[in-house]
């Protein structure tokens, strides 16, 4: 049986380890209530929409539960790919020169969130700190919602094809808190690297086109487990 690249990289996903666990070790730390606040509602945004791609994904797996422990075999039995002198991250980059469009959104939300790390609190003002850390919340969740799309879309069956939706739906999500904060910042007066946020905004307008396209493709595809065997009635 040939495995997914990706298979033994979902429980990584799912936690989102690394780089995003720094936002929360950083923010146990803030002392500012203003500061603390704006990050809380930032953070809240975020986790709702968590909230209901974990619903979704528990519904799915529960309605196909036999699929759902044949996947899991294969996950842990292929975790000693991630080598003991591995990151993850050095993984992931591994696997961008084999899959285009997460090779585009890891590049992109890669990019956009290790700037807005380092512009964010030291180098923010006031009127553009929620914005940049709206900013480094949401762009490195982008590639991670492409990459568990493209997972679920190896799967066989309907619910699996439903998950790989809504794990696009979610970069979009994400995608586009990301740009419109973006966009926000550029237009701040004084904004020092508006040309390299407009580069951000044109890329990500061109990254959004590729997944929905790539999403209405599996639509299309997904069709045809809705289709009668002998045709329309």
């Amino acid at each position: 049986m040939s495995v997914s690249p990706w298979y033994f990289l979902r429980d990584e996903f799912d936690f989102l380890e690394e780089e995003f666990d720094r936002i929360f070790d950083r923010h146990a730390e803030v002392k500012n209530p203003a500061v603390l606040s704006m990050e809380h509602r930032v953070m809240d945004e975020q986790a709702q929409a968590e909230e209901e791609y974990e619903a979704c994904l528990e519904d799915a797996w529960t309605t196909t539960s036999e699929e759902c422990h044949a996947e899991e075999g294969v996950c842990v039995h292929h975790r000693d790919i991630l080598a003991p002198d591995q990151s993850l991250r050095d993984l992931l980059y591994d696997h961008q020169t084999k899959d285009p469009l997460y090779a585009q959104a890891l590049v992109w939300g890669m990019g956009v969130f290790e700037w807005a790390g380092r512009r964010y609190p030291r180098r923010c003002p006031t009127a553009k700190r929620q914005d940049v850390f709206r900013v480094h919340m949401n762009a490195c969740l982008v590639p991670v919602k492409v990459a568990a799309a493209r997972m679920d879309e190896e799967g066989e069956g309907e619910a699996t094809l439903d998950l790989a939706l809504q794990g696009y739906d979610l970069s979009l999500v994400y995608l586009q808190r990301t740009w419109e904060s973006l966009k926000r910042i550029a237009e701040q007066p004084g904004e020092k690297e508006g040309e390299r946020i407009e580069n951000w905004l044109q890329e990500g307008v061109a990254l959004r086109a590729k997944i929905e396209r790539t999403r209405q493709e599996l639509l299309d595809r997904r069709s045809f487990y809705q289709t009668p065997p002998h045709g329309p009635a």
